[in-house]
């Protein structure tokens, strides 16, 4: 029952980050709810379920936007690994860490795109445009979470079943 409610939330947010960047856009800048369900499932799951679902939503967000197919999967899931890491290095253990994680997932998702562009040969020209919006981004992603962590926070709560051998969203109760 937590992985459907974890996909119909996260495509959710997938539709509302898309419909908020083309019709409400701040400076051309729009909510991030999949990168945020990614940093909130890098807290809350085991690596393997985590990295799953951060592939799975790259994909659909490639297909969503049309860019090049495994683009979007790529990055999410570098950007998972990098969330995993840092969970576990810096303990992290409190409801404050989510909002941590998302400004480490703001700064890190234009990071990891450039790094990709540039790999591929498109994106020596494209820093200047992912770095100067990133306050803004960062601003709007930690706004985005006071709505949406409370909301996932319910989900997993609603459907733990008491098992241990997942990430560190048990200790928040």
């Amino acid at each position: 029952m937590r992985w459907f409610l974890y996909f119909v939330a996260g495509l959710v947010g997938l539709v509302l980050e898309n419909f908020a960047v083309i019709h409400v856009p701040i400076h051309g800048c729009g909510p991030q709810f999949t990168l945020l369900f990614v940093a909130f499932l890098g807290l809350g799951e085991t690596p393997v379920r985590h990295l799953a679902l951060a592939f799975g939503f790259g994909y659909l967000t490639d297909a969503l936007v049309s860019t090049v197919p495994g683009f979007g999967a790529i990055a999410f899931t570098m950007v998972c690994v990098a969330v995993i890491a840092l969970s576990r290095f810096l303990y992290m253990r409190s409801l404050s860490s989510l909002f941590l994680v998302t400004v480490i997932a703001s700064v890190l998702w234009p990071t990891v795109r450039w790094f990709l562009l540039t790999f591929f040969g498109r994106g020596a020209h494209m820093a200047s445009a992912l770095f100067a919006t990133l306050p803004l981004q960062t601003a709007i992603n930690l706004g985005a979470a006071i709505v949406f962590f409370p909301i996932l926070f319910r989900i997993h709560e609603a459907t733990d079943t008491g098992s241990r051998d997942g990430g560190y969203l048990h200790d928040y109760r």
